[in-house]
């Protein structure tokens, strides 16, 4: 068949440049300029908005930083501080955290503290009843599991099931001192082996 002006389609068809194959070999020794050009155009037409944001803020980061930098927070030495972020850039500043947030991270942190206490000190689970056990863990989700280490004297009490040598450990120490009124109930809990 013949197009508007008497020529064939074959002959209409030798007069154009034939286009080159596109190769999608992408990030290979293969791949040229045009093809990672392509290449890139490609992926960001399959990138979601949760992939772009991610992107644009350097990724996930797991302890408070500020935006103005990047550092984390205490060794920021810009004049004008940013916002403190964390994660995927939450700004902490503006938005904190939500409640549900809160009590995520809160039953991640008691459950941490938990297996601390399991780790380092086997015997307690099983020798302790609930509330002595939960005094384990208070501390140790208040202070660290190497702070709480450093209790030697109540926790040889505690082996021991001397309660009230245990109790007055407690509150024989700088740690009683700083938070009077939590480890005040403690070691109440701690002689009386009930919750206070």
């Amino acid at each position: 068949m013949g197009g508007g002006n008497g020529q064939t389609r074959a002959s209409h068809s030798r007069r154009l440049p034939k286009a080159p194959a596109l190769v999608l070999t992408i990030g290979t020794e293969r791949s040229c300029g045009t093809v990672g050009t392509i290449g890139a155009a490609l992926k960001a037409q399959s990138m979601d908005v949760y992939e772009q944001i991610q992107r644009d803020e350097g990724g996930s980061r797991l302890k408070p930083y500020l935006d103005c930098c990047g550092r984390l927070w205490r060794a920021c030495e810009c004049p004008v501080k940013g916002k403190l972020t964390i994660g995927c850039g939450r700004n902490l500043d503006d938005r904190g955290i939500t409640a549900a947030e809160g009590h995520l991270m809160f039953t991640h942190d008691v459950a941490a503290a938990k297996a601390d206490v399991n780790t380092r000190l086997p015997w307690a689970a099983s020798a302790l009843d609930d509330a002595r056990y939960g005094v384990l863990v208070n501390m140790c989700f208040n202070m660290g599991i190497d702070r709480l280490m450093s209790f030697q004297r109540m926790l040889e009490a505690m082996r021991r099931q001397e309660w009230q040598q245990a109790a007055d450990e407690i509150m024989d120490s700088n740690y009683a001192r700083q938070v009077e009124d939590r480890e005040r109930r403690l070691s109440e809990q701690m002689r009386s082996g009930r919750w206070h």
